[in-house]
């Protein structure tokens, strides 16, 4: 995806991707499984 090689760049620096990792390991992860479990949650009450 062209539109991203900036960022891609961006990401490549010296520590930037271990930060980026920690956070999506710790963070973003966490946030779309409890998402994920919410939704299947609501799929087996409405049945």
């Amino acid at each position: 995806m062209p539109r991203y090689r900036f960022l891609a760049r961006t990401c490549r620096l010296p520590g930037l991707f271990q930060v980026l990792d920690w956070g999506y390991e710790h963070v973003v992860a966490r946030i779309i499984y409890e998402r994920h479990q919410r939704r299947k949650a609501r799929r087996l009450v409405g049945s």
